[in-house]
């Protein structure tokens, strides 16, 4: 706590409901005292969201549609947080290939629902690379940056048929539709 209190470590802070980053709060004392980054779910997310945007907290977020309690109203919590300007990234639902499989095909359902498509793309690209302190490497497509991309069969935010087609590593094929990793590489 020390070194994130100097500032030294980010942490992530997993609260499950408003009352827990309440408490949190109350025990930590003053939030800017402690760069972290708010792992919660949809429904504490947007019940806090002008808490989020006033003290600048980013979140974590698994890519779901939730209802609004006690209600069987579906909502967007991270269009909420778009329109809100809060500051997000994506994260899979479960700890689980079934999970990193459904990735793009959960952002996908917010996109239709009404998350804009730069934000969805930037929750799982320059977002995150500037939380870790690595968006001069990664996260966005420019010269000089690491060539890590994938590839997709069609456009994995409109079709939930698109597949990984191509996946290249610091500008090296390393899986191609072939099934062999190339000794192409990209520049």
């Amino acid at each position: 706590i020390a070194k994130a209190r100097e500032g030294k470590l980010k942490v992530l802070l997993e609260v499950t409901d408003s009352a827990v980053l309440l408490h949190l709060e109350e025990v930590l004392g003053d939030r800017h005292q402690l760069d972290y980054i708010l792992v919660a779910n949809g429904r504490t997310a947007v019940h806090e969201v002008k808490r989020l945007k006033k003290d600048k907290i980013p979140v974590l977020l698994a890519p779901t549609l939730t209802t609004r309690p006690p209600t069987n109203v579906r909502i967007n919590p991270a269009a909420i947080l778009e329109d809100a300007g809060v500051e997000f990234a994506f994260r899979p639902a479960a700890d689980s290939v079934a999970e990193m499989r459904s990735l793009f095909f959960r952002i996908a359902q917010l996109v239709k629902c009404g998350l804009g498509r730069d934000a969805a793309l930037a929750a799982v690209t320059r977002v995150p690379a500037g939380w870790l302190g690595v968006k001069d490497q990664v996260g966005t497509l420019e010269k000089g940056k690491a060539a890590n991309l994938l590839l997709f069969t069609g456009d994995p935010l409109a079709s939930p048929l698109a597949t990984v087609h191509t996946v290249i590593l610091d500008g090296a094929v390393v899986r191609s539709p072939d099934g062999d990793a190339g000794d192409d590489s990209i520049d």
